[in-house]
């Protein structure tokens, strides 16, 4: 289940990518932060459904991401992903070189 408070945002699903159920992820993370998660959480905001997938493969694709995930084998079960939140826990990515993770810096003062 996800717990957002231990969980790391890495990415935003824009829209399918092939025929083969591939995502098309805006990044919020480094790919070498997730090159090697076994599992993600997608959140959709609006309904604050959220579901877990495991990761067959992440890569990086021109700006962005490219997730394939198990169970999303086609174009129209990727397409009812779009507009999702891609959460990892954090126990499964590496702790940053500074020690902290980008979210623990929001609302410090400068």
């Amino acid at each position: 289940m996800l717990d957002i408070d231990k969980s790391y945002l890495v990415g935003e699903i824009l829209r399918p990518h092939s025929v083969r159920g591939g995502l098309k992820v805006k990044p919020y993370a480094d790919l070498s932060d997730i090159a090697k998660v076994k599992k993600v959480f997608i959140h959709f905001p609006k309904t604050g459904n959220s579901l877990e997938k495991a990761v067959i493969r992440v890569q990086q694709h021109q700006q962005s991401f490219l997730f394939f995930l198990e169970g999303i084998n086609f174009r129209d079960q990727a397409e009812e992903l779009r507009g999702g939140l891609i959460y990892v826990d954090e126990a499964e990515i590496p702790e940053p070189d500074d020690g902290y993770f980008h979210r623990d810096l929001e609302g410090c003062s400068v």
